[in-house]
């Protein structure tokens, strides 16, 4: 009897998995991704992935889902860029909507940083970790990071200007 219920745990698990696919991101999130072109060097690597709550971000997150939906995470856009003058240099920019973005921006990283004026409500540089350049910030109800590897010693000002165009569109969101 205990085999059987735990085979048809199994089946419906199984099932769930083989179900899921790829959900367009709405509207809103994916129109703050910068296009292929519109910052020099850089284009799309493949398709943006997009996830909602803690059954949609779990596949993408890898393990960390659970933390962002904790602090209030509702759903996530994430989209991988390469450069063509430098191949090794790749960026890849994360969007959270969230309850509450600054919630996020303030728990999910409480480590060392440098605060970068200029960008959202409040945007900072993380401490580097294993050759890659990190940069978050958050305004209104997104949260978003960014994270260049390959690209020393302008990694930064890189990051820089994805950040901006991100927060320039999300300003203008109403």
């Amino acid at each position: 009897m205990k085999l059987s219920r735990v085979g048809s745990l199994a089946a419906v698990l199984i099932a769930g998995c083989a179900s899921w696919r790829p959900v367009s991101p709405p509207a809103t999130l994916a129109s703050f991704l910068p296009q292929n072109g519109e910052i020099e060097g850089y284009s799309r690597e493949g398709e943006s992935s997009f996830g909602q709550g803690l059954t949609g971000l779990t596949p993408i997150l890898d393990g960390g889902a659970e933390a962002y939906v904790k602090l209030g995470a509702l759903a996530g856009v994430f989209q991988d860029y390469a450069s063509e003058p430098e191949p090794t240099a790749r960026i890849t920019v994360t969007i959270y909507q969230a309850k509450d973005a600054g919630k996020l921006y303030r728990e999910i990283y409480p480590g060392r940083s440098q605060v970068l004026p200029g960008i959202g409500q409040e945007a900072r540089r993380r401490l580097d970790i294993f050759g890659a350049t990190e940069l978050d910030f958050y305004q209104g109800p997104f949260y978003a990071e960014l994270v260049i590897t390959g690209a020393k010693p302008q990694a930064l000002d890189r990051l820089r200007q994805f950040a901006e165009v991100i927060s320039r569109r999300q300003n203008a969101t109403p």
